[in-house]
């Protein structure tokens, strides 16, 4: 990973449910690019970032400015400081019709693990497979399942 061990943590007592937490410290925040809706690039800097891309220093100036590692996961920082991502900047899937979709809900769930992420295969008009729903549901919290995405 870019960033080690990791940038921000929702602590037992203190969290929210839909946010990835608040900064560690010696870990800096900034939001780069923030459009009208609020959200932009998730940015980080400090001693947890790499140094860059082993032999590759093209796609490290592309990530790296300035000190700042931008991450290409999309969000904003609300007034608490927690850290809320709302998407990736390139992750897009292709369907088996040519659709393209966020595919950032995937590749949450996928980090969750098997056991706290499912998807809901609900057949769509045209029977295929695909993934329309996914629920995440929290180990210790207890909290009912929560949708994470829908697809329209």
């Amino acid at each position: 990973s870019e960033c080690a061990p990791i940038v921000s943590l929702n602590m037992d007592k203190y969290y929210k449910d839909d946010a990835i937490g608040l900064p560690l410290v010696g870990t800096e925040i900034k939001i780069a690019d923030v459009g009208e809706d609020g959200i932009g690039e998730i940015c980080t800097k400090g001693d947890h970032v790499m140094l860059g891309y082993f032999e590759d220093k093209e796609e490290t100036k592309k990530v790296l400015i300035d000190g700042w590692f931008y991450t290409g996961d999309m969000g904003y920082q609300d007034k608490d400081g927690f850290i809320h991502m709302t998407g990736r900047k390139k992750n897009v899937l292709i369907t088996k019709n040519g659709l393209p979709i966020d595919g950032s809900p995937f590749f949450y769930a996928s980090f969750l693990g098997n056991q706290y992420a499912a998807p809901n295969h609900i057949p769509s008009q045209n029977n295929n497979r695909m993934p329309e729903m996914c629920t995440i549901h929290h180990p210790v919290r207890k909290k009912p399942q929560v949708p994470i995405f829908r697809f329209k």
